[in-house]
């Protein structure tokens, strides 16, 4: 679980949080598939899941979430690999963007 509590966080870094968990998770640890949960309230955590490739499961039992709607999602890591060169393009792009900023 993650959550950017920073109101002004740079745009692009909640998935490039996820995109390096993603790496670490299905490269070093060899998983094999990630379920995760994101509020409906936060189209951003939704979207950000669909683009880095994961596939929503369905609505979450909201003892699973607080109390608060949620959908489901996972990711096989076949599913990762398929999308994984695109994102880390795109990552790396927006970590050089970062670097020209500090």
């Amino acid at each position: 679980s993650f959550y950017i509590g920073v109101a002004d966080a740079p745009a692009g870094e909640g998935s490039a949080m996820l995109t390096l968990l993603l790496e670490h998770l299905f490269g070093a640890r060899g998983a094999a598939r990630l379920e995760a949960i994101a509020l409906t309230s936060n189209p951003a955590s939704l979207a950000i899941h669909r683009k880095l490739g994961f596939t929503e499961t369905g609505p979450v039992d909201p003892a699973q979430s607080s109390g608060l709607p949620a959908m489901g999602f996972a990711l096989h890591a076949a599913g990762w690999e398929a999308r994984r060169r695109a994102v880390s393009e795109a990552l790396s792009r927006r970590l050089e963007g970062w670097e020209n900023e500090l």
